[in-house]
């Protein structure tokens, strides 16, 4: 069951029933048809369609996230800095991973220079490649989640 509930009120405004099996995700902008100013979502709602959805019809979107998974005691992705600017990414150690493709999912990939990295000190606990290159990917989309992401914590 998908519930929209108004909290300034505390009345559930939509119900919406799917099998157990349907994520909270695939039917949230479907039933996204209230005037709203504000939502505050959990984490399973954290994706770049919904906070796109979100920006572009002016509503404050607080939405919650989780930290995936990845190697224990590997530098992650969160450390690395986009540099909108230059359309790249500045690694913990100051290096840029600058633009190389986009992949058919709508993911552009930035990657370091391995002739930079083999020499780096962070290099065992960034990379386990053995061309000694960082590979860091960002959605053509991903600006609308950074919009929530610069939002101030209270």
């Amino acid at each position: 069951m998908h519930r929209t509930v108004d909290a300034k009120h505390n009345f559930i405004v939509d119900v919406h029933v799917t099998p157990g099996n349907v994520s909270d995700s695939t039917v949230y902008l479907d039933r996204f048809a209230y005037p709203l100013e504000a939502v505050a979502l959990d984490a399973g709602y954290y994706t770049t369609e919904i906070a796109k959805a979100l920006v572009e019809r002016g509503v404050f979107g607080v939405i919650a996230w989780r930290r995936f998974g990845g190697k224990k005691g590997m530098i992650r992705k969160t450390r690395f800095t986009y540099l909108p600017d230059v359309d790249a990414y500045l690694c913990p150690a100051k290096q840029h991973l600058t633009y190389k493709t986009t992949d058919r999912h709508g993911y552009h990939q930035y990657a370091s220079d391995p002739a930079i990295c083999q020499n780096c000190p962070l290099l065992e606990k960034c990379t386990s490649s053995r061309s000694h290159r960082r590979v860091i990917t960002r959605h053509i989309d991903e600006s609308y989640r950074d919009v929530g992401r610069k939002r101030p914590s209270t």
